[in-house]
């Protein structure tokens, strides 16, 4: 499957994906879906983004983490769709498990692609340090490119002669999760820990 989204053909990488859901003895597991996802954010096929995530809604076998809904975000963003990776992101943000630094990362990137964006991204950023989150050097990074992208030089400016805080503890294949950071619980919306989060399918 990886090797047809490699050539440039998603019609065939999907159509063994597809395959493999029809299949007995091969379901697709949730790296499956996060190659999938992957080829087609490399390919910025719509439509193909469109099968993908049509099968994960109707998959019985999990409900996706944050790992996976990560890489669906990713795909909407490479899609062309960077307000439809922002609904999922507030799905990860109730989830029981929380956001990632790459959620974060990925979130960020998408606010700077739509005209209304980076409003929500310097909200954002407001609410993810009231709540005390440890920034990393790639937050810094992702926030100070939506800011660049939307002219705002002076502000991209302030945050680079800011510090960055390292955080070295990384979950298992990806990076700890925002909700193992708040000691109080999830980010709610004004930025907040809230106690007793219920998690959200995506």
């Amino acid at each position: 499957m990886s090797l047809f989204f490699d050539l440039g053909r998603s019609d065939m990488g999907v159509m063994v994906f597809q395959h493999m859901r029809q299949s007995r003895k091969r379901k697709p597991s949730k790296s499956t879906y996060r190659a999938a996802l992957l080829g087609v954010a490399i390919n910025r096929d719509l439509e193909a983004l469109r099968v993908v995530h049509n099968a994960l809604k109707l998959d019985p076998q999990f409900d996706p983490d944050t790992r996976l809904l990560n890489s669906l975000m990713t795909a909407y963003v490479a899609c062309g769709l960077p307000s439809r990776a922002m609904e999922i992101w507030e799905n990860i943000r109730r989830s029981a498990q929380g956001p990632d630094h790459e959620s974060v990362a990925i979130v960020l990137d998408a606010c700077s692609r739509f005209p209304e964006g980076i409003h929500r991204a310097q909200v954002l950023w407001g609410q993810l340090r009231t709540a005390g989150y440890r920034f990393t050097a790639r937050d810094y990074a992702a926030y100070v490119e939506a800011l660049g992208r939307n002219g705002m030089w002076d502000e991209g400016w302030k945050i680079t002669g800011g510090p960055v805080h390292h955080h070295d503890q990384e979950a298992e294949g990806g990076s700890r999760c925002l909700g193992s950071e708040l000691v109080s619980g999830h980010l709610g919306p004004r930025g907040r820990a809230v106690e007793g989060a219920t998690g959200e399918a995506g």
